[in-house]
Protein backbone atom coordinates (compact mmCIF):
# COMPACT_ATOMS: atom_id res chain seq x y z
CA UNK A 1 0.00 0.00 0.00
CA UNK A 2 3.12 2.57 0.77
CA UNK A 3 4.66 1.47 -2.33
CA UNK A 4 1.82 1.56 -4.45
CA UNK A 5 1.23 5.60 -2.91
CA UNK A 6 4.76 6.02 -3.57
CA UNK A 7 4.18 5.05 -7.40
CA UNK A 8 1.04 7.01 -7.94
CA UNK A 9 3.14 10.09 -6.39
CA UNK A 10 5.89 9.85 -8.77
CA UNK A 11 4.16 9.18 -11.75
CA UNK A 12 2.00 12.51 -10.78
CA UNK A 13 5.34 14.46 -10.38
CA UNK A 14 6.36 13.47 -13.75
CA UNK A 15 2.66 13.94 -15.39
CA UNK A 16 3.31 17.60 -13.79
CA UNK A 17 7.01 18.01 -14.96
CA UNK A 18 6.17 17.01 -18.15
CA UNK A 19 2.99 19.35 -18.28
CA UNK A 20 5.24 22.50 -17.04
CA UNK A 21 7.95 22.08 -20.05
CA UNK A 22 5.22 21.70 -22.72
CA UNK A 23 3.97 24.59 -21.19
CA UNK A 24 7.03 26.36 -21.06
CA UNK A 25 7.83 25.18 -24.71
CA UNK A 26 4.77 26.86 -25.61
CA UNK A 27 5.07 30.29 -24.04
CA UNK A 28 6.60 32.25 -26.61
CA UNK A 29 4.18 30.82 -28.87
CA UNK A 30 1.36 31.59 -26.75
CA UNK A 31 3.11 35.10 -25.98
CA UNK A 32 3.20 35.60 -30.00
CA UNK A 33 -0.26 34.81 -30.45
CA UNK A 34 -1.12 37.33 -27.72
CA UNK A 35 0.04 39.96 -29.06
CA UNK A 36 -0.95 39.17 -32.88
CA UNK A 37 -4.56 39.13 -31.49
CA UNK A 38 -4.19 42.66 -30.07
CA UNK A 39 -3.56 44.10 -33.15
CA UNK A 40 -1.60 46.91 -31.42
CA UNK A 41 0.97 48.21 -34.43
CA UNK A 42 4.47 48.36 -32.27
CA UNK A 43 5.94 49.80 -35.82
CA UNK A 44 9.77 51.26 -35.93
CA UNK A 45 11.12 53.90 -38.04
CA UNK A 46 14.14 52.90 -40.03
CA UNK A 47 15.28 55.69 -42.06
CA UNK A 48 17.51 56.30 -44.98
CA UNK A 49 19.98 58.00 -42.70
CA UNK A 50 21.13 54.35 -40.97
CA UNK A 51 23.54 51.92 -42.10
CA UNK A 52 20.35 48.85 -42.32
CA UNK A 53 19.83 49.52 -46.01
CA UNK A 54 23.52 49.90 -47.14
CA UNK A 55 24.46 46.52 -47.00
CA UNK A 56 22.91 42.99 -46.18
CA UNK A 57 25.16 42.80 -43.15
CA UNK A 58 23.62 45.71 -41.53
CA UNK A 59 19.97 44.82 -42.24
CA UNK A 60 20.47 40.88 -41.42
CA UNK A 61 21.67 42.57 -37.93
CA UNK A 62 19.26 46.05 -37.65
CA UNK A 63 16.47 42.54 -38.22
CA UNK A 64 17.37 40.55 -35.36
CA UNK A 65 17.32 43.85 -32.67
CA UNK A 66 13.91 44.66 -34.43
CA UNK A 67 12.33 40.69 -33.89
CA UNK A 68 13.58 40.91 -29.95
CA UNK A 69 12.06 43.88 -28.98
CA UNK A 70 9.17 42.26 -30.49
CA UNK A 71 8.18 45.12 -33.11
CA UNK A 72 5.28 43.97 -35.60
CA UNK A 73 6.03 47.03 -38.04
CA UNK A 74 8.22 48.58 -40.16
CA UNK A 75 8.55 51.76 -41.85
CA UNK A 76 11.11 51.05 -44.33
CA UNK A 77 12.38 54.80 -45.77
CA UNK A 78 12.50 53.20 -49.65
CA UNK A 79 12.36 57.25 -50.94
CA UNK A 80 14.71 59.93 -49.91
CA UNK A 81 15.21 63.19 -51.45
CA UNK A 82 14.83 61.66 -54.89
CA UNK A 83 16.79 58.95 -54.22
CA UNK A 84 15.42 55.42 -53.55
CA UNK A 85 16.51 52.51 -51.52
CA UNK A 86 15.28 49.90 -54.13
CA UNK A 87 15.31 49.16 -57.99
CA UNK A 88 13.65 51.53 -60.17
CA UNK A 89 13.01 52.42 -63.62
CA UNK A 90 11.85 56.56 -62.35
CA UNK A 91 14.00 57.55 -59.77
CA UNK A 92 17.64 56.81 -59.37
CA UNK A 93 19.29 54.76 -56.38
CA UNK A 94 21.36 55.99 -53.65
CA UNK A 95 24.39 56.46 -53.43
CA UNK A 96 24.86 55.31 -50.02
CA UNK A 97 23.81 51.66 -50.80
CA UNK A 98 26.90 49.62 -51.14
CA UNK A 99 27.42 48.63 -55.07
CA UNK A 100 26.81 44.61 -54.24
CA UNK A 101 23.61 45.33 -52.32
CA UNK A 102 21.36 44.15 -54.76
CA UNK A 103 18.00 45.63 -53.07
CA UNK A 104 17.15 47.06 -49.79
CA UNK A 105 13.67 47.02 -49.72
CA UNK A 106 13.58 43.54 -50.89
CA UNK A 107 15.69 42.23 -48.38
CA UNK A 108 14.06 43.58 -45.31
CA UNK A 109 10.93 42.30 -46.63
CA UNK A 110 12.51 38.96 -47.10
CA UNK A 111 13.35 38.96 -44.02
CA UNK A 112 10.50 40.46 -41.91
CA UNK A 113 8.32 37.59 -43.58
CA UNK A 114 10.62 34.92 -43.03
CA UNK A 115 9.29 33.88 -40.05
CA UNK A 116 12.88 33.23 -38.88
CA UNK A 117 12.26 33.69 -34.95
CA UNK A 118 8.20 32.52 -35.37
CA UNK A 119 7.89 36.29 -36.08
CA UNK A 120 5.99 37.73 -38.99
CA UNK A 121 6.90 41.68 -39.45
CA UNK A 122 4.52 43.79 -41.51
CA UNK A 123 6.55 45.56 -44.18
CA UNK A 124 5.48 49.82 -44.65
CA UNK A 125 7.35 51.45 -47.79
CA UNK A 126 7.94 55.06 -46.25
CA UNK A 127 7.97 57.71 -48.94
CA UNK A 128 8.52 60.84 -49.04
CA UNK A 129 6.49 62.46 -51.41
CA UNK A 130 7.17 66.28 -52.21
CA UNK A 131 10.50 66.76 -51.00
CA UNK A 132 13.09 66.06 -54.15
CA UNK A 133 16.57 67.44 -52.86
CA UNK A 134 18.25 69.05 -50.57
CA UNK A 135 20.82 71.86 -50.74
CA UNK A 136 22.99 70.69 -47.70
CA UNK A 137 23.64 66.74 -49.41
CA UNK A 138 25.16 68.79 -52.71
CA UNK A 139 24.53 71.99 -54.55
CA UNK A 140 23.86 69.91 -57.57
CA UNK A 141 21.11 67.28 -58.02
CA UNK A 142 22.56 63.59 -59.04
CA UNK A 143 21.66 62.30 -62.05
CA UNK A 144 18.09 61.26 -62.87
CA UNK A 145 16.55 63.62 -59.68
CA UNK A 146 13.77 64.87 -60.77
CA UNK A 147 14.64 68.06 -59.97
CA UNK A 148 17.27 67.88 -62.84
CA UNK A 149 15.11 66.42 -65.30
CA UNK A 150 11.88 68.67 -65.18
CA UNK A 151 12.91 71.84 -63.12
CA UNK A 152 9.87 73.52 -64.45
CA UNK A 153 7.62 71.25 -61.72
CA UNK A 154 9.78 73.04 -58.23
CA UNK A 155 7.39 75.09 -55.51
CA UNK A 156 8.02 78.38 -55.49
CA UNK A 157 7.68 81.06 -53.04
CA UNK A 158 5.74 84.12 -53.59
CA UNK A 159 9.44 86.42 -54.08
CA UNK A 160 10.57 83.49 -56.68
CA UNK A 161 12.86 81.45 -54.33
CA UNK A 162 13.16 77.27 -55.24
CA UNK A 163 14.94 76.48 -51.67
CA UNK A 164 13.21 76.82 -48.31
CA UNK A 165 14.77 77.67 -45.09
CA UNK A 166 16.27 74.05 -44.68
CA UNK A 167 17.44 74.48 -48.26
CA UNK A 168 15.01 72.19 -49.36
CA UNK A 169 13.16 71.71 -52.62
CA UNK A 170 9.72 70.34 -53.06
CA UNK A 171 8.09 69.16 -56.14
CA UNK A 172 4.69 71.93 -56.84
CA UNK A 173 1.53 69.40 -56.35
CA UNK A 174 -0.73 72.37 -58.08
CA UNK A 175 0.99 70.93 -61.77
CA UNK A 176 -1.17 67.81 -63.19
CA UNK A 177 1.72 65.94 -64.77
CA UNK A 178 3.78 66.69 -61.49
CA UNK A 179 0.75 64.77 -59.64
CA UNK A 180 0.95 61.70 -62.36
CA UNK A 181 4.32 61.73 -62.14
CA UNK A 182 4.00 61.10 -58.12
CA UNK A 183 1.31 58.74 -58.36
CA UNK A 184 3.57 56.94 -60.98
CA UNK A 185 6.16 56.60 -58.81
CA UNK A 186 4.41 55.12 -56.04
CA UNK A 187 2.94 52.31 -58.33
CA UNK A 188 5.74 51.20 -59.38
CA UNK A 189 6.77 50.21 -55.16
CA UNK A 190 3.42 48.67 -54.28
CA UNK A 191 3.64 46.56 -58.13
CA UNK A 192 7.06 45.12 -57.55
CA UNK A 193 7.29 44.71 -53.99
CA UNK A 194 5.10 42.28 -51.42
CA UNK A 195 4.75 45.40 -49.04
CA UNK A 196 1.58 45.01 -46.10
CA UNK A 197 1.59 49.35 -47.76
CA UNK A 198 2.90 52.31 -47.59
CA UNK A 199 3.40 55.40 -45.62
CA UNK A 200 3.07 58.52 -47.33
CA UNK A 201 5.29 61.19 -45.91
CA UNK A 202 5.79 65.20 -46.30
CA UNK A 203 2.31 65.60 -48.55
CA UNK A 204 2.58 69.03 -47.28
CA UNK A 205 3.53 72.67 -48.58
CA UNK A 206 7.05 73.64 -46.38
CA UNK A 207 6.74 74.83 -43.25
CA UNK A 208 5.86 78.55 -44.00
CA UNK A 209 3.04 77.17 -46.66
CA UNK A 210 1.20 80.10 -46.92
CA UNK A 211 4.58 81.24 -48.90
CA UNK A 212 4.46 78.66 -51.13
CA UNK A 213 2.95 77.34 -54.58
CA UNK A 214 3.89 80.30 -56.53
CA UNK A 215 5.53 78.17 -59.68
CA UNK A 216 3.63 79.18 -63.17
CA UNK A 217 2.39 76.45 -64.24
CA UNK A 218 0.69 76.04 -60.46
CA UNK A 219 -0.48 79.60 -61.01
CA UNK A 220 -2.39 78.97 -64.35
CA UNK A 221 -3.76 75.97 -62.91
CA UNK A 222 -5.31 77.93 -60.49
CA UNK A 223 -6.74 80.59 -62.58
CA UNK A 224 -8.55 78.34 -64.74
CA UNK A 225 -9.81 76.70 -61.86
CA UNK A 226 -11.22 79.66 -60.47
CA UNK A 227 -11.60 81.70 -62.57
CA UNK A 228 -9.40 84.54 -60.95
CA UNK A 229 -6.81 86.30 -63.06
CA UNK A 230 -4.70 88.61 -60.35
CA UNK A 231 -2.01 87.65 -58.78
CA UNK A 232 -3.28 85.85 -55.05
CA UNK A 233 -2.12 87.17 -51.94
CA UNK A 234 -0.22 84.41 -50.02
CA UNK A 235 -3.15 84.68 -46.88
CA UNK A 236 -6.45 84.64 -49.92
CA UNK A 237 -8.98 82.15 -48.33
CA UNK A 238 -9.58 81.12 -52.24
CA UNK A 239 -5.76 80.28 -52.48
CA UNK A 240 -5.27 78.39 -49.40
CA UNK A 241 -8.54 76.31 -50.33
CA UNK A 242 -7.39 75.32 -53.84
CA UNK A 243 -3.97 74.28 -52.28
CA UNK A 244 -5.05 72.34 -49.96
CA UNK A 245 -7.71 70.60 -52.69
CA UNK A 246 -4.55 69.87 -54.56
CA UNK A 247 -3.16 67.73 -51.45
CA UNK A 248 -6.69 65.98 -52.06
CA UNK A 249 -6.84 65.47 -55.25
CA UNK A 250 -3.17 63.68 -55.19
CA UNK A 251 -4.40 61.07 -52.51
CA UNK A 252 -7.30 60.58 -54.27
CA UNK A 253 -5.32 59.32 -57.17
CA UNK A 254 -2.91 57.31 -55.33
CA UNK A 255 -5.47 55.83 -53.37
CA UNK A 256 -7.60 54.97 -56.64
CA UNK A 257 -4.30 53.41 -58.17
CA UNK A 258 -2.66 51.64 -55.09
CA UNK A 259 -6.34 49.89 -54.18
CA UNK A 260 -6.77 48.70 -57.56
CA UNK A 261 -3.27 46.48 -57.42
CA UNK A 262 -3.26 45.61 -54.24
CA UNK A 263 -6.64 46.14 -52.63
CA UNK A 264 -4.99 44.69 -49.28
CA UNK A 265 -2.41 46.97 -49.22
CA UNK A 266 -2.78 49.60 -45.76
CA UNK A 267 -2.28 53.28 -47.07
CA UNK A 268 -0.64 55.25 -44.25
CA UNK A 269 -0.32 58.99 -44.37
CA UNK A 270 2.70 60.78 -42.13
CA UNK A 271 0.15 63.50 -39.58
CA UNK A 272 2.05 67.03 -38.76
CA UNK A 273 0.93 67.28 -34.81
CA UNK A 274 3.09 70.86 -34.41
CA UNK A 275 1.72 72.74 -31.07
CA UNK A 276 -0.69 71.44 -29.36
CA UNK A 277 -4.25 71.40 -29.33
CA UNK A 278 -5.23 74.19 -26.78
CA UNK A 279 -3.08 76.49 -29.32
CA UNK A 280 -5.94 76.02 -31.85
CA UNK A 281 -9.01 75.08 -29.69
CA UNK A 282 -9.53 71.85 -30.66
CA UNK A 283 -10.81 72.50 -34.37
CA UNK A 284 -8.42 70.83 -36.95
CA UNK A 285 -9.38 73.52 -39.33
CA UNK A 286 -7.46 75.94 -36.98
CA UNK A 287 -4.49 73.62 -36.93
CA UNK A 288 -1.15 74.59 -38.48
CA UNK A 289 -1.31 70.90 -40.51
CA UNK A 290 -4.99 72.60 -41.98
CA UNK A 291 -4.44 76.03 -42.18
CA UNK A 292 -0.19 76.59 -42.44
CA UNK A 293 0.75 73.25 -44.54
CA UNK A 294 -2.47 72.30 -46.33
CA UNK A 295 -2.27 68.60 -45.38
CA UNK A 296 -5.87 67.38 -44.26
CA UNK A 297 -5.32 64.48 -42.48
CA UNK A 298 -8.25 64.51 -40.46
CA UNK A 299 -10.28 64.71 -43.70
CA UNK A 300 -8.40 62.37 -45.55
CA UNK A 301 -9.05 59.92 -43.23
CA UNK A 302 -12.95 61.12 -42.73
CA UNK A 303 -13.34 60.43 -46.73
CA UNK A 304 -11.83 57.39 -46.80
CA UNK A 305 -8.45 58.01 -48.79
CA UNK A 306 -6.17 56.84 -46.15
CA UNK A 307 -6.50 53.83 -43.93
CA UNK A 308 -4.73 55.43 -41.09
CA UNK A 309 -2.28 58.17 -39.72
CA UNK A 310 0.78 58.04 -38.53
CA UNK A 311 0.74 61.32 -36.10
CA UNK A 312 4.18 63.13 -35.35
CA UNK A 313 3.77 63.68 -32.32
CA UNK A 314 7.55 63.70 -31.33
CA UNK A 315 7.59 65.41 -27.90
CA UNK A 316 10.60 65.74 -25.13
CA UNK A 317 9.83 65.20 -22.23
CA UNK A 318 9.80 66.70 -19.77
CA UNK A 319 9.34 70.07 -21.46
CA UNK A 320 6.53 68.76 -23.87
CA UNK A 321 4.50 66.19 -22.26
CA UNK A 322 1.76 68.72 -21.91
CA UNK A 323 1.75 68.55 -25.72
CA UNK A 324 1.62 65.24 -25.66
CA UNK A 325 -0.69 64.30 -23.55
CA UNK A 326 -3.02 66.52 -25.02
CA UNK A 327 -2.56 65.45 -28.45
CA UNK A 328 -3.74 62.00 -27.28
CA UNK A 329 -7.04 63.34 -25.82
CA UNK A 330 -7.70 65.16 -28.70
CA UNK A 331 -6.59 61.86 -31.40
CA UNK A 332 -8.99 59.39 -28.92
CA UNK A 333 -11.90 61.66 -30.06
CA UNK A 334 -10.94 60.59 -33.52
CA UNK A 335 -10.92 57.21 -33.12
CA UNK A 336 -13.20 55.23 -35.67
CA UNK A 337 -12.63 57.20 -38.48
CA UNK A 338 -9.30 55.01 -39.47
CA UNK A 339 -6.48 53.89 -37.52
CA UNK A 340 -4.35 56.20 -35.50
CA UNK A 341 -0.87 55.28 -34.79
CA UNK A 342 1.28 57.80 -32.56
CA UNK A 343 4.70 58.54 -33.57
CA UNK A 344 7.59 58.17 -30.36
CA UNK A 345 10.60 60.32 -30.60
CA UNK A 346 13.44 58.33 -29.47
CA UNK A 347 15.87 60.42 -30.93
CA UNK A 348 15.39 62.97 -28.04
CA UNK A 349 13.75 61.14 -25.12
CA UNK A 350 15.27 58.54 -22.35
CA UNK A 351 14.09 54.87 -22.22
CA UNK A 352 11.92 55.70 -19.01
CA UNK A 353 10.70 58.54 -21.16
CA UNK A 354 9.43 56.52 -24.77
CA UNK A 355 8.17 53.82 -22.23
CA UNK A 356 5.67 55.97 -20.32
CA UNK A 357 5.21 57.66 -23.90
CA UNK A 358 4.25 54.28 -25.58
CA UNK A 359 2.06 52.91 -22.47
CA UNK A 360 -0.11 55.95 -22.66
CA UNK A 361 -0.76 55.25 -25.93
CA UNK A 362 -2.08 52.17 -25.14
CA UNK A 363 -3.88 53.21 -22.36
CA UNK A 364 -6.19 55.39 -24.58
CA UNK A 365 -6.13 52.37 -26.60
CA UNK A 366 -5.16 53.86 -29.94
CA UNK A 367 -4.01 51.66 -32.87
CA UNK A 368 -0.22 51.78 -32.35
CA UNK A 369 2.93 53.52 -32.27
CA UNK A 370 5.93 53.89 -34.14
CA UNK A 371 9.27 54.77 -32.87
CA UNK A 372 11.41 57.09 -34.77
CA UNK A 373 14.33 55.68 -35.26
CA UNK A 374 16.16 52.41 -35.56
CA UNK A 375 19.27 54.66 -35.88
CA UNK A 376 18.82 56.45 -32.63
CA UNK A 377 16.45 54.43 -30.75
CA UNK A 378 17.04 56.78 -27.64
CA UNK A 379 18.86 59.15 -26.42
CA UNK A 380 20.64 56.74 -22.97
CA UNK A 381 20.56 53.22 -23.90
CA UNK A 382 19.30 51.23 -26.90
CA UNK A 383 20.64 48.19 -25.89
CA UNK A 384 18.26 48.57 -22.47
CA UNK A 385 15.28 49.74 -24.51
CA UNK A 386 15.28 46.75 -27.06
CA UNK A 387 15.70 44.55 -24.13
CA UNK A 388 12.67 45.79 -21.79
CA UNK A 389 10.08 46.72 -24.40
CA UNK A 390 8.66 42.95 -24.53
CA UNK A 391 7.91 42.87 -20.75
CA UNK A 392 6.93 46.40 -20.48
CA UNK A 393 5.68 48.87 -22.93
CA UNK A 394 4.64 45.89 -25.41
CA UNK A 395 3.59 43.25 -22.37
CA UNK A 396 0.63 41.80 -23.02
CA UNK A 397 -0.74 41.78 -19.58
CA UNK A 398 -0.72 45.60 -19.66
CA UNK A 399 -3.72 46.87 -18.60
CA UNK A 400 -3.28 49.16 -15.65
CA UNK A 401 -0.45 51.59 -16.73
CA UNK A 402 1.22 53.79 -13.62
CA UNK A 403 1.76 57.48 -13.68
CA UNK A 404 5.39 57.23 -12.93
CA UNK A 405 7.32 57.43 -15.86
CA UNK A 406 10.44 59.37 -15.43
CA UNK A 407 11.23 60.51 -11.44
CA UNK A 408 13.28 64.27 -11.59
CA UNK A 409 15.30 65.18 -9.04
CA UNK A 410 13.58 68.21 -7.02
CA UNK A 411 15.11 71.99 -8.15
CA UNK A 412 17.41 72.65 -5.19
CA UNK A 413 20.32 75.04 -5.11
CA UNK A 414 23.53 73.13 -5.51
CA UNK A 415 27.01 75.09 -4.90
CA UNK A 416 29.02 74.42 -7.74
CA UNK A 417 33.12 73.47 -6.48
CA UNK A 418 35.71 75.72 -8.89
CA UNK A 419 35.81 72.30 -11.53
CA UNK A 420 31.93 72.48 -12.09
CA UNK A 421 30.02 75.30 -13.63
CA UNK A 422 26.63 76.11 -12.58
CA UNK A 423 24.25 74.54 -14.53
CA UNK A 424 22.18 76.91 -16.86
CA UNK A 425 18.42 77.42 -16.34
CA UNK A 426 16.18 75.74 -18.59
CA UNK A 427 15.29 77.78 -21.34
CA UNK A 428 13.43 76.71 -24.79
CA UNK A 429 14.86 79.45 -26.98
CA UNK A 430 18.37 78.18 -26.28
CA UNK A 431 19.91 74.88 -25.70
CA UNK A 432 20.46 74.26 -22.10
CA UNK A 433 20.59 71.54 -19.80
CA UNK A 434 18.57 70.44 -16.52
CA UNK A 435 19.52 67.82 -14.32
CA UNK A 436 17.40 64.67 -13.67
CA UNK A 437 17.05 61.26 -11.96
CA UNK A 438 16.27 58.38 -13.71
CA UNK A 439 14.76 55.69 -11.81
CA UNK A 440 13.98 52.62 -14.55
CA UNK A 441 13.01 49.00 -14.29
CA UNK A 442 15.06 47.85 -10.70
CA UNK A 443 18.63 47.25 -11.47
CA UNK A 444 21.40 46.28 -8.69
CA UNK A 445 23.38 48.76 -10.23
CA UNK A 446 21.61 52.61 -8.80
CA UNK A 447 21.22 54.88 -11.20
CA UNK A 448 23.08 58.17 -11.06
CA UNK A 449 22.28 61.79 -11.67
CA UNK A 450 22.84 62.55 -15.55
CA UNK A 451 22.23 65.93 -17.24
CA UNK A 452 19.20 65.87 -20.13
CA UNK A 453 20.47 68.25 -22.99
CA UNK A 454 17.39 70.69 -24.03
CA UNK A 455 17.44 69.50 -27.89
CA UNK A 456 17.11 73.20 -29.79
CA UNK A 457 14.06 73.28 -32.68
CA UNK A 458 11.78 70.91 -31.12
CA UNK A 459 9.38 69.60 -34.19
CA UNK A 460 6.91 71.69 -32.97
CA UNK A 461 5.27 74.90 -34.40
CA UNK A 462 7.72 76.79 -36.42
CA UNK A 463 8.35 80.30 -35.67
CA UNK A 464 5.94 81.53 -37.61
CA UNK A 465 6.98 85.32 -36.87
CA UNK A 466 9.94 84.93 -38.75
CA UNK A 467 8.87 82.73 -41.55
CA UNK A 468 5.47 84.34 -43.09
CA UNK A 469 5.70 87.75 -44.45
CA UNK A 470 2.36 88.29 -46.93
CA UNK A 471 2.93 89.92 -50.44
CA UNK A 472 2.79 93.71 -50.13
CA UNK A 473 0.30 95.71 -52.20
CA UNK A 474 0.43 98.98 -53.50
CA UNK A 475 -2.19 101.12 -52.67
CA UNK A 476 -2.53 104.92 -51.72
CA UNK A 477 -1.37 106.09 -48.20
CA UNK A 478 -4.13 106.28 -45.73
CA UNK A 479 -5.35 109.65 -44.13
CA UNK A 480 -3.76 111.23 -40.97
CA UNK A 481 -3.75 111.47 -38.24
CA UNK A 482 -3.42 107.66 -37.63
CA UNK A 483 -4.33 105.98 -34.32
CA UNK A 484 -1.54 103.99 -33.02
CA UNK A 485 -2.70 100.60 -31.27
CA UNK A 486 -0.57 99.34 -28.97
CA UNK A 487 0.36 95.13 -28.68
CA UNK A 488 -2.16 93.17 -26.72
CA UNK A 489 -1.29 92.12 -23.66
CA UNK A 490 -1.02 88.29 -23.45
CA UNK A 491 -3.93 88.52 -20.52
CA UNK A 492 -6.33 90.40 -23.13
CA UNK A 493 -7.08 94.05 -21.62
CA UNK A 494 -8.38 96.43 -23.93
CA UNK A 495 -5.55 98.01 -25.90
CA UNK A 496 -4.42 101.70 -25.38
CA UNK A 497 -4.76 104.04 -28.53
CA UNK A 498 -3.33 107.31 -28.97
CA UNK A 499 -3.20 110.01 -31.67
CA UNK A 500 -0.22 111.15 -33.23
CA UNK A 501 0.73 112.49 -36.45
CA UNK A 502 3.47 109.54 -37.92
CA UNK A 503 6.92 111.38 -38.57
CA UNK A 504 9.22 110.39 -41.83
CA UNK A 505 11.42 109.01 -39.52
CA UNK A 506 8.63 106.19 -38.29
CA UNK A 507 9.63 102.87 -40.55
CA UNK A 508 7.42 100.17 -40.32
CA UNK A 509 8.58 97.18 -39.61
CA UNK A 510 7.44 95.08 -42.31
CA UNK A 511 10.32 92.06 -42.48
CA UNK A 512 9.93 91.34 -38.33
CA UNK A 513 6.64 90.89 -37.52
CA UNK A 514 5.76 91.49 -33.93
CA UNK A 515 5.70 87.96 -31.72
CA UNK A 516 2.50 86.54 -30.71
CA UNK A 517 1.17 86.06 -27.02
CA UNK A 518 1.14 82.38 -25.93
CA UNK A 519 -2.74 82.78 -25.81
CA UNK A 520 -5.22 80.51 -26.76
CA UNK A 521 -6.92 82.22 -30.42
CA UNK A 522 -9.53 80.28 -30.67
CA UNK A 523 -11.42 81.89 -28.10
CA UNK A 524 -10.80 85.31 -28.51
CA UNK A 525 -12.93 88.01 -30.06
CA UNK A 526 -11.85 88.79 -33.19
CA UNK A 527 -12.86 91.32 -36.35
CA UNK A 528 -13.69 90.80 -39.56
CA UNK A 529 -11.64 92.38 -41.99
CA UNK A 530 -12.54 92.83 -45.54
CA UNK A 531 -10.25 93.30 -48.59
CA UNK A 532 -10.83 95.13 -51.25
CA UNK A 533 -9.47 92.07 -53.76
CA UNK A 534 -13.13 89.76 -52.14
CA UNK A 535 -11.02 87.83 -49.65
CA UNK A 536 -11.89 88.49 -45.75
CA UNK A 537 -9.59 87.70 -42.67
CA UNK A 538 -10.82 87.35 -39.34
CA UNK A 539 -8.56 89.16 -36.70
CA UNK A 540 -7.42 92.69 -35.33
CA UNK A 541 -5.25 95.38 -36.53
CA UNK A 542 -2.81 96.19 -33.92
CA UNK A 543 -0.79 99.08 -35.42
CA UNK A 544 -1.36 101.46 -37.97
CA UNK A 545 2.15 103.37 -39.11
CA UNK A 546 2.34 105.45 -42.36
CA UNK A 547 -0.41 103.37 -44.47
CA UNK A 548 0.64 100.09 -43.30
CA UNK A 549 -1.35 97.77 -41.08
CA UNK A 550 -0.30 94.53 -38.95
CA UNK A 551 -2.90 92.43 -38.45
CA UNK A 552 -2.85 89.79 -35.74
CA UNK A 553 -4.80 87.26 -37.45
CA UNK A 554 -7.33 84.27 -35.68
CA UNK A 555 -5.00 81.90 -37.22
CA UNK A 556 -2.02 82.99 -34.67
CA UNK A 557 0.00 84.75 -37.39
CA UNK A 558 1.01 88.70 -37.49
CA UNK A 559 0.83 90.16 -41.24
CA UNK A 560 1.52 93.60 -42.88
CA UNK A 561 -0.57 94.72 -45.35
CA UNK A 562 -1.63 98.79 -46.77
CA UNK A 563 -4.27 100.36 -44.42
CA UNK A 564 -5.95 101.35 -48.61
CA UNK A 565 -6.30 97.84 -49.29
CA UNK A 566 -8.66 97.64 -46.44
CA UNK A 567 -12.63 97.53 -47.78
CA UNK A 568 -13.91 97.70 -44.29
CA UNK A 569 -13.73 96.13 -40.77
CA UNK A 570 -16.64 95.30 -38.92
CA UNK A 571 -16.06 94.97 -35.51
CA UNK A 572 -17.07 92.38 -32.39
CA UNK A 573 -19.70 93.76 -30.34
Amino acid sequence: MRYEGKRNRTVRSIAWSMTFFMIAGMAPVLAQESAASRGFHQAIFIDALGQELTSSHYAEKGMEKIMRADFNAIFVQGRYFGEVFYNSIIEPRSSRIDPIYPDPLYDIIHKAHSNSMNKSIKVFAWLDILPCHSGIISAIPPIGNIMQRRPDWLMENDKGGKMDHDKMFYIDPGIPDAQNYIVTMITEVVHKYNVDGILLDNIRYPDDGLNWGYNPLSLAEYYRDTGLTERPLTYDPRFCDWRRAQLTSLMEKIREKVKSIKPDAQIFIGGIAWSSPDSWGWDFKNSPAYSLVFQDWLGWMEKGLVDGVVVHTYKQAPQQTPEFNQWLEYLVTQKGKGKILCSIGGFFNFTQAIISQIKSVRVKELDGVALYCQRIPSKDSPELLFQILPTTAFSPKLFRIPKSGITYAPIEKVTPTPEEPTTPTLSMSVASTETLLLTPTPSPTPMEYVTLPITAGLPSLPNLAELITPTPVVTPIAPTPTKVVEKTTPFGEPPAISERTPSPSDKPDVKTPTPLPDILYATKQWDNIYLKNGSAIKGKIIEEVEGKATIETSKGFIMTLPVADIEKVVQYR
